[in-house]
């Protein structure tokens, strides 16, 4: 018998992040028309594997039905080559499809806030370090107890980036290695 675990907490700072993820999760399932609620029920469902065997059974049995019916002397709904299936199943498609778009694009929505929280916060952490770098090199140089030299690479670090400055050298790197036509 294994014993009891103890409940391990997190830093008050993480439980924030992690509470804020959730919240702005929450938001956005809040934020969702009843319209969009039943479109995501649909995707849900359609993205199972079950569903799947389900549209496939249907199929078969709207087949072998249609089939099936001219023996017993029964005029067939759909005889073959089953046209009135072929129309259900391009409806189907066709709505399947509006359907993963709808939802895609409100997924790429929350995504694109995702993304745009991700970077500020790389921005602010970047700042952070570069602060603590400059802090930690004044602290260096003014110990009696630590030899004082030129570090180069930490005085760099410690000037914090400047986001245009890295979106233009991004883009110079870009077009420079792009192929000329």
């Amino acid at each position: 018998m294994s014993a009891p675990r103890e409940e391990q907490s997190l830093p008050g700072h993480i439980e924030d992040a992690v509470g804020y993820v959730e919240e702005l999760h929450a938001e956005d399932e809040r934020s969702l028309s009843p319209l969009q609620r039943a479109i995501e029920r649909v995707t849900g469902f359609a993205g199972r594997p079950q569903s799947l065997a389900v549209v496939l059974g249907l199929v078969a049995a709207w087949v072998a039905i249609n089939l099936f019916l001219p023996r017993v002397r029964v005029a067939p709904l759909d005889p073959f080559p089953f046209p009135l299936l072929d129309g259900l199943l391009s409806l189907a498609a066709f709505l399947t499809t509006l359907v993963i778009l709808i939802t895609q694009r409100r997924e790429s929505a929350l995504a694109d806030l995702r993304e745009r929280l991700t970077l500020q916060f790389a921005i602010v952490s970047e700042q952070k370090i570069a602060k603590s770098i400059e802090l930690l090199e004044r602290l260096r140089r003014d110990s009696p107890g630590v030899a004082d030299y030129d570090d180069h690479d930490a005085s760099t670090m410690s000037r914090p980036a400047q986001p245009g400055e890295v979106v233009r050298a991004i883009e110079d790197l870009r077009s420079n290695s792009e192929p000329k036509t």
